[in-house]
């Protein structure tokens, strides 16, 4: 392509190459040349390199050497990403509307104000909206576009310039709640947050490459370090206890309190780096969480 495209497809992979395939060929049906695809390959040691040599070869690709995380991974990306929109995607979803393209730059372009447009991800099992992708904290299905104040990383598109402003993702989370942490200094930075019901993207969430041990360690971990770097003293306090509680409950129940354990203590030696990067959000940005049932108390 010889001029900068509307829109870049943000893929990060690791150890799913069928998947990946299937996720690329999804973005390949696009009535639309406005766009380019993206990826980044957390050091797979599968056959993604040769699928993409062999099968999409004019695909932008790159393989790290080492696996850097979801934070980090996206923030390659960005990097390479050549368009004013980046849809980030992930490796085992597959877009379902051939216009999405050509939507997703329509609702930019009818709001410059606009920074996260989250996307209707689509659970495989129900046929419906998968809840724990809906960006309202009282998960409240709604038949219409919606104000929202976060994303989900399986579907969601953000406008590079909002994504530079606020300093990209933050790399000492490596994964889990990093959208969350990103959405805070969006809308801090002065921009907008928007739910589409129109653009639907399929998550299989295949099982390889998420350990559900990682999941309970990492979200007892990095929902104190979000709540410290971001959030106001009662906010943080309430957002950190709730979830402290949620998740040494959920790891008792799944017989994983060793890892909620190893999370809660890499969360206590970290907490000086969060407190040096703490800002905590501006009263117009609290005011707009509160508006559309954004993550505050909990």
């Amino acid at each position: 392509m010889t001029k900068q495209p509307l829109i870049s497809y943000l893929v990060l992979t690791m150890n799913r190459a069928p998947d990946l395939e299937a996720c690329l060929r999804s973005i390949q049906t696009q009535d639309s040349d406005q766009y380019e695809i993206v990826v980044v390959d957390n050091a797979s040691n599968d056959e993604t390199t040769q699928l993409m040599e062999s099968q999409f070869p004019d695909v932008a690709f790159k393989r790290l050497p080492q696996n850097v995380g979801a934070t980090n991974g996206r923030n390659e990306a960005f990097a390479m990403a050549r368009g004013s929109i980046c849809v980030l995607i992930d490796d085992d979803a597959e877009l379902l509307d051939p216009r999405a393209t050509d939507k997703i730059a329509r609702y930019f372009e009818e709001d410059p104000n606009l920074g996260i447009l989250a996307l209707n991800v689509v659970n495989p099992y129900t046929g419906g909206v998968d809840l724990k992708c809906l960006p309202r904290r009282d998960k409240k299905v709604q038949r219409d576009d919606f104000a929202c104040t976060y994303f989900c990383g399986a579907g969601a598109a953000i406008r590079k310039e909002a994504f530079d402003k606020a300093g990209g993702f933050w790399g000492k989370l490596f994964i889990y709640v990093e959208e969350l942490d990103l959405s805070y200094r969006i809308l801090d930075a002065g921009y907008t947050g928007w739910y589409s019901t129109k653009i639907e993207v399929l998550h299989k969430e295949t099982p390889r490459a998420r350990p559900s041990q990682r999941l309970t360690r990492s979200m007892a971990r990095n929902r104190i370090w979000v709540a410290v770097r971001n959030l106001p003293l009662p906010y943080m306090l309430s957002s950190a206890l709730a979830w402290v509680g949620k998740m040494a409950w959920c790891s008792l129940r799944q017989k994983q309190f060793g890892a909620f354990l190893t999370g809660l203590g890499e969360a206590v030696e970290g907490l000086g780096e969060a407190f040096q990067l703490r800002r905590p959000l501006k009263a117009s940005t609290l005011q707009l969480l509160r508006k559309h049932s954004g993550r505050l108390w909990y």
